[in-house]
């Protein structure tokens, strides 16, 4: 049977591009290995090590909490970047190994390429968590029997694909349940290829394989409680129940700026160049434009996600639209085999540069609330402003230009635009749109990795740490934004966090009365000069301070008898 099964040997050529696509991908990643965990990501070494957690705590399938308890064995706590940059270095030659057999190899290298190089590839790559590496993981893995599985022909060999695909579900179910959406795509996307075959003794055929999955699935849910004692399958249903709220009382706005941000972090080249895969539709790409679809339903419309890290869901995005995106660009330059007009390049490739010399211009940092001044200053035209970018699971913060960031989103659109206008300068418009992907997408990684040119966040974040080590006599750190919560937690002086929201101000009014001690200022986003908090912290005394570019850390001592 294995004799039959297909593979392929790569040639000199061939694996010296990959190697080199690895290198780079390592290279915009490595860096940033031991960033300070933020927020949400710092539940996982504490769910590992059981600090103020006990086993069980985590509201998902129990692979999740095995996942990151092994990581805890393996590697110590400030490595656990180490498993989504493992599952990702893995999710690259699965996605290479699936693209070339679908298309070819020079598609399958533009594809890793794109995914190697794109911001939120390289986020989600370190984030400590599950949907940027470790789902995705999984969705390829299925992805790839899945391929295996329609390509077979001998009874035998369906049953080792089918048997291998029905256990990647599994696993992936028993991540997280929004894996339920591959399952979906895949099911659609079968049910659609497959229209043709419909009969009775088909339906029966799809309806037993339904049934048997789904009592396979129990029956690891069933069993999944002896050999992980803490999981509760009622305590995952009642986490999702948090996110079924009416239409009514939802948030729309903040699931809005969320849903941006991630269109943000995809870059125009990612989300609009994909866009031409539709006109006219390419069927080769329907499993991904299906998938595409399923997600986005499920986040923004079934789902109240406005509560939690939405921006960290809609990594799933990442994959499909460097797949449709790749397809698309190989597509282009296959078709037109005419001289491609350098003059045109040039003046695109200028354009590009000119807005990227745009952010080093002296910038306003607007405060986070109210989040309207960002959106009047957008519609006013006033962007000579720093643009926060931070999250519930990271990345702990940094800025960029927003006259960078919205300028080249408009030369993207126009390019779009011009691509389907002149179709015979398509290749032309290509390149540019290239290297606009690149300074964009670079940017990002770059100011993520170091913020060389607004700040870095995490260099203060160390800093500061070093500083309340060594000094004895702070023993109770409250922390702004949680910028820095692990770092103050190791060293045992960890309060409470401080989140700097106008509808939490009363909350924090008695806190702040009664608080006695300091605390660890990072001061990305920005807090309103007029808020309670700026007044707070003005109020204490400044014991350290660090300054790099538009971001400063702070040791902040705070005493009761300054307050009276």
């Amino acid at each position: 049977m294995f004799k039959k099964i297909q593979c392929f040997v790569f040639n000199y050529k061939e694996y010296f591009v990959l190697l080199a696509i690895l290198i780079l991908f390592l290279t915009l990643r490595l860096p940033a290995i031991h960033s300070p965990y933020h927020q949400d990501e710092y539940k996982w070494p504490m769910y590992a090590y059981n600090i103020g957690y006990t086993p069980g705590s985590v509201p998902h399938p129990p692979l999740t909490e095995f996942i990151y308890n092994l990581t805890g064995r393996v590697f110590n706590q400030d490595n656990f970047r180490l498993t989504p940059l493992i599952f990702s270095v893995a999710n690259l030659f699965l996605l290479y190994y699936i693209v070339r057999k679908r298309y070819s190899v020079k598609v399958a290298q533009i594809t890793t390429l794109l995914f190697t190089v794109s911001f939120y590839g390289v986020l989600a790559s370190l984030m400590v968590d599950t949907d940027g590496a470790i789902l995705p993981f999984f969705f390829l893995l299925s992805l790839l029997f899945y391929d295996r599985l329609a390509e077979a022909r001998e009874t035998k060999i369906k049953i080792w694909w089918g048997s291998l695909l029905g256990l990647s579900l599994l696993l992936g179910l028993m991540v997280k349940m929004s894996f339920i959406l591959v399952l979906g795509a895949l099911i659609l996307d079968f049910l659609w290829r497959e229209r043709r075959r419909f009969n009775k003794k088909f339906i029966i055929y799809i309806l037993a394989g339904a049934g048997g999955f789904v009592i396979v699935f129990g029956l690891l849910l069933w069993l999944s409680k002896y050999i992980f004692p803490g999981f509760n399958f009622l305590k995952g249903i009642s986490y999702w129940e948090t996110f079924m709220r009416g239409f009514g009382s939802r948030n729309f706005f903040q699931t809005a700026i969320q849903f941006f941000k991630a269109l943000l972090f995809l870059s125009p080249f990612l989300v609009l160049f994909s866009l031409t895969s539709l006109f006219p539709y390419r069927k080769d790409l329907r499993l991904f434009h299906i998938f595409i679809g399923l997600g986005l339903i499920f986040y923004l419309i079934i789902f109240d996600f406005s509560i939690g890290a939405l921006d960290r869901y809609l990594q799933f995005l990442v994959i499909p639209l460097c797949v449709i995106t790749g397809v698309m660009m190989s597509s282009v330059f296959e078709k037109y085999q005419r001289k491609i007009s350098k003059s045109i390049v040039c003046i695109g490739t200028i354009l590009v540069a000119l807005f990227f010399s745009l952010q080093f211009i002296n910038n306003f940092v607007p405060p986070l609330y109210p989040k309207t001044e960002w959106l009047n200053r957008i519609f006013s035209l006033q962007w000579n402003f720093l643009y926060p970018f931070s999250g519930g699971s990271g990345p702990l913060g940094f800025y960029l230009s927003w006259l960078f960031v919205g300028g080249l989103w408009i030369l993207g659109l126009i390019l779009v635009g011009f691509f389907f206008w002149k179709k015979n300068w398509q290749r032309e418009t290509l390149i540019v749109f290239l290297v606009l992907f690149g300074v964009y997408s670079l940017t990002f990684d770059q100011e993520y990795l170091f913020g060389q040119i607004n700040g870095s966040a995490p260099t203060l974040v160390s800093q500061a740490t070093a500083f309340i080590k060594k000094s004895p006599d702070i023993k109770s750190v409250m922390v702004y934004n949680d910028n820095g919560g692990w770092n103050i937690r190791e060293l045992g002086k960890y309060y409470k966090r401080i989140y700097a929201v106008p509808d939490f101000e009363k909350g924090y009014e008695s806190i702040f009365n009664d608080f006695e001690g300091h605390i660890l200022y990072v001061n990305i986003p920005r807090i309103s000069d007029s808020s309670l908090y700026a007044k707070y912290f003005n109020s204490c005394s400044v014991i350290f301070s660090s300054t790099d570019k538009y971001i400063t850390g702070k040791v902040l001592s705070c005493s009761k008898s300054k307050k009276k």
